[in-house]
């Protein structure tokens, strides 16, 4: 602890004295003392700076509001060893921080930057609770925001490392010391890249610095290898940095070429070449192996991107080599094929091998659909109705822009327990009445979309390659609604299907059900022992019964007893002595108020018993039917 606060009397003396000569030189009008809180500063090189502090804080704001003077800067160690401090902000007008001006505040675990593109010298955060936290470090990198603080140079064992997308700053020191890397790709959205940042990096030979980095701090790529190089685009800052450091300096500037004996097309900048070997290994399979040179050596990676693109049908299985020379396992990997063509994106040399798939035809018995699925695959369909509950199934009619969902089938297929890749065909043959028929796929995003099938002697075929996470789900509608009257095989043929009566009008509903009703008030002159005002102006109100109305404690309800010595089921409505579909429809008519029912029949409509009458017990009553519960 001595020699730290040695070290920061050290710094903060030398700071003062640089002021003393600054002023001489500089501007007349330096300035230096301290704010509340016990915050130091001075003006150094015309910047105003935090250059010590003395406080007891917990919560350090060095914005202008809070401390009354708007800072430019915060110089080394200015802050280090502060323990009380647990979190500090620091405001857009501060655009550097010196090195270490943090080290060892071991309570601050809240740091906020509100311009990322300020310049951080080396350590900022040392040994802070946020850079102690290991929940803070991705992978052996310290990021703050889209800031990349530090790796963990011990343990960081990358070679070719590409930086995550969305950084913006790579701070002082951050790949200091780090004698494994050998390439590093930087995404286009960096803008700072600190001193030292690179520096004795010894085997670093490429590097490429995007067009938006406009700051390059001093030694950066001090003593790293003597072949390295800065890919980038002409008349950039890019460029002028590799120059005035004698760095080699490579032009990115894309070019196309095409093999037209093997068909393969590569994109690659112009700096490189490359070369492929191909090996016909029979009709199942075929080998490339692309290698790439620069000046006329091979090189093992390349911070630029290279697309190659090899001929491919829609069904091929594409195995990549894992790149690792002790083991060379080739792994099937997930590649979109579009137009003929399996497409990579790569920054070294790789070797690819393109398969035929081999499909079988086999049969869902269930569903009784026929399908065609890749070899060593495995599958499973579920078919729903109308009704079911679900996250999907509770969408059908919004979901599905015209017709009728009749039937709803959920199919997943795998090998060896893992999904199947999203590209692999899947054909399907699904029966249907008629060509009157449509399928629809829904998206786990719940876009819909139709499935180009054709009709072929009572099967919908078609051919789909959109699996999600090796699921897909499909809606078979019919598109004609007066034939839109398939059942399940449980149900009668002379019933209306609930998703019939639903989409008829009024004037129709009635024509339909004119006997039932003609039954109904049979029945409800036979058991009703309310004198006639009362029931006329029960048939008068069609309108849904409140929750109060349906209680079976309201004493004008039934009671249990009394339902338990009725003649008529739970459900039966109409008062048939059957439960059927019609009872079902009497309920929907009942609850769109197109028909009346007395006080039992309101009774026997609560079919699922939660004391009320709604599209939940038609629902169920037609699952009783269909045997589904």
């Amino acid at each position: 602890m001595a020699k730290k606060t040695f070290s920061k009397i050290f710094a903060f003396v030398f700071a003062l004295t640089l002021i003393a000569t600054s002023a001489v030189v500089a501007n007349a009008d330096s300035v230096s003392g301290m704010v509340s809180g016990g915050i130091y500063y001075a003006t150094i090189d015309g910047r105003l700076t935090v250059m010590d502090y003395t406080g007891k804080d917990e919560v350090i704001d060095l914005s202008e509001e809070a401390v009354g003077m708007r800072f430019d800067a915060i110089a080394s160690y200015a802050f280090g060893d502060c323990n009380t401090i647990k979190k500090v902000i620091i405001p857009e007008n501060i655009r550097q921080i010196g090195d270490s001006a943090f080290m060892d505040c071991t309570n601050l675990e809240e740091i906020v930057i509100e311009d990322e593109t300020l310049r951080l010298g080396a350590g900022v955060f040392k040994g802070t609770a946020y850079y102690n936290n290991p929940l803070n470090w991705e992978e052996k990198v310290l990021y703050l925001g889209n800031i990349l603080l530090n790796i963990n140079y011990d343990k960081f064992n990358k070679t070719n490392y590409t930086v995550k997308e969305g950084t913006v700053n790579i701070a002082g020191y951050a790949f200091c010391n780090c004698q494994s890397l050998t390439a590093v790709k930087l995404p286009d959205s960096v803008k700072i890249i600190g001193g030292e940042a690179f520096s004795f990096c010894h085997n670093l030979t490429d590097i490429n610095i995007p067009e938006n980095v406009t700051y390059i701090g001093e030694d950066t790529f001090i003593d790293c290898h003597d072949n390295l190089k800065i890919y980038g685009c002409k008349g950039t800052f890019a460029e002028e940095y590799a120059f005035d450091n004698d760095i080699r300096f490579c032009s990115v500037t894309y070019k196309t070429i095409t093999d037209h004996e093997l068909g393969v097309i590569v994109t690659l900048p112009e700096y490189l070449d490359f070369s492929i070997d191909y090996l016909y290994m029979g009709e199942l399979m075929k080998r490339y192996r692309i290698d790439f040179y620069l000046d006329g050596e091979k090189i093992e990676n390349t911070p630029y991107d290279i697309t190659v693109n090899i001929p491919a049908e829609r069904d091929a299985r594409i195995f990549l080599e894992d790149n690792d020379p002790e083991t060379i396992i080739f792994e099937e990997v997930y590649h979109e094929i579009k137009e003929g063509f399996a497409t990579f994106t790569v920054n070294t040399h790789f070797e690819v091998r393109v398969g035929k798939q081999v499909y079988i035809s086999t049969v869902d018995e269930a569903t009784g659909i026929k399908l065609e699925i890749p070899e060593g695959h495995e599958f499973e369909i579920q078919k729903f109705i109308r009704g079911d509950e679900g996250v999907y199934f509770d969408k059908v009619d919004e979901l599905t822009p015209e017709g009728i969902t009749n039937d709803i089938f959920a199919v997943a297929v795998a090998k060896d327990g893992e999904r199947m890749y999203d590209h692999k065909r899947v054909s399907f043959e699904i029966p249907v009445k008629d060509e009157n028929y449509i399928i629809y796929n829904v998206s786990l995003d719940y876009e819909v979309t139709d499935v180009e099938a054709e009709y072929k002697d009572g099967y919908m075929v078609f051919d789909f390659y959109g699996f999600e996470e090796g699921a897909a789900l499909f809606f078979v509608s019919c598109t004609d609604n007066s034939k839109n009257d398939v059942e399940d095989n449980n149900s009668t043929a002379d019933e209306a299907t609930f998703d019939e009566v639903s989409t008829k009008d009024e004037a129709t509903l009635d024509e339909a059900t004119k006997d039932e009703e003609n039954t109904a008030t049979e029945d409800e002159e036979s058991t009703s022992t309310k004198d006639e005002s009362t029931k006329d102006e029960e048939l008068s109100n069609p309108s849904e019964p409140t929750e109060d109305e349906t209680k079976p404690t309201d004493p004008d309800m039934p009671s249990d007893s009394t339902k338990d010595e009725s003649d008529f089921m739970p459900g039966d409505v109409n008062r048939d002595g059957k439960l059927n579909i019609r009872d079902a429809t009497l309920i929907q008519k009942y609850l769109a108020k197109l028909e009346s029912l007395d006080k039992e029949q309101i009774a026997l409509a609560d079919y699922n018993a939660d004391g009320k009458v709604n599209v939940k017990d038609a629902t169920r009553i037609q699952k009783k039917i269909a045997n589904l519960i």
